[in-house]
């Protein structure tokens, strides 16, 4: 629907800062293009929110609290 392509069929997307509106955007594209999602939020609370935002997608995300900022 609402010319979606499942470009993304098979493939998994990491997106880090998921709980805000940027993150959550993106990660609602890549989840309707088909694609797989491990959403990153070092924020627990928006993180799950965010979660409750994409049920209609369970089963293909998971959500992971942690802060990457440092991670490099």
């Amino acid at each position: 629907g609402c010319g979606m392509t499942g470009k993304l069929d098979g493939k998994v997307c990491i997106v880090t800062g998921a709980a805000g509106s940027l993150g959550l955007a993106s990660t609602d594209a890549f989840l309707a293009e088909g694609a797989k999602v491990l959403l990153v939020d070092r924020d627990e609370v928006p993180l799950a929110a965010a979660g409750k935002t994409l049920a209609r997608y369970e089963g293909r995300f998971a959500l992971c609290a942690a802060d990457v900022s440092d991670a490099v």
